[in-house]
């Protein structure tokens, strides 16, 4: 395994960013909200100074119960077939929790909760923000008032969690099966 200064430089060379490992971007420069999941600072868990250094695997060794659960990795079915990152986890506020699909988008400026399980899960406000949505191909939508929540955040095990800065918004993701 490499050291972290041995990660860092090799991600320079290739001409990426120190913060979201993009291409052609300086750390000073990058406007990502990328936090790391280890220590909550700006970069990638993979860059993070307090990543063990070790020849180890860095991840607890799971039972023998998940070491039989299968990865399927799937080949869109057309080249105009795309795939959503999505992943189960459970949020919490208080004594309320739910198990959501989380949608994971690398290049998304913020993150947000549908207001309907905002509404359910009953976080207090810690904000508002008023912003107008950029959509994919220059569509604009009209500037509105967003609640900012902070919310807890697990994997469904257990044995990971960390707090979240969301914004509500009503809906997430529209169905797009149709075609274009």
């Amino acid at each position: 395994m490499m050291t972290i200064e041995e990660r860092k430089t090799a991600v320079l060379q290739k001409g990426h960013c120190l913060v979201c490992l993009k291409n052609g971007r300086l750390a000073k420069k990058c406007h990502s909200n990328v936090l790391c999941v280890i220590c909550l600072k700006r970069h990638c868990a993979i860059l993070c100074p307090e990543l063990p250094n070790t020849s180890k695997n860095v991840f607890p060794k799971q039972d023998k119960k998940e070491e039989n659960t299968s990865t399927f990795f799937m080949i869109p079915s057309s080249p105009k077939t795309i795939y959503l990152k999505i992943l189960v986890v459970r949020l919490k506020n208080g004594g309320r929790s739910q198990y959501v699909h989380a949608l994971l988008d690398d290049d998304s400026h913020r993150s947000y909760i549908e207001k309907d399980l905002a509404r359910e899960l009953r976080p207090l406000p810690s904000g508002k923000e008023t912003l107008s949505q950029g959509l994919f191909g220059g569509i604009q939508a009209p500037e509105a008032e967003l609640y900012r929540y902070t919310i807890n955040i697990e994997r469904i095990d257990g044995k990971f969690s960390c707090q979240v800065s969301v914004l509500d918004q009503p809906t997430i993701l529209h169905n797009t099966s149709k075609s274009l």
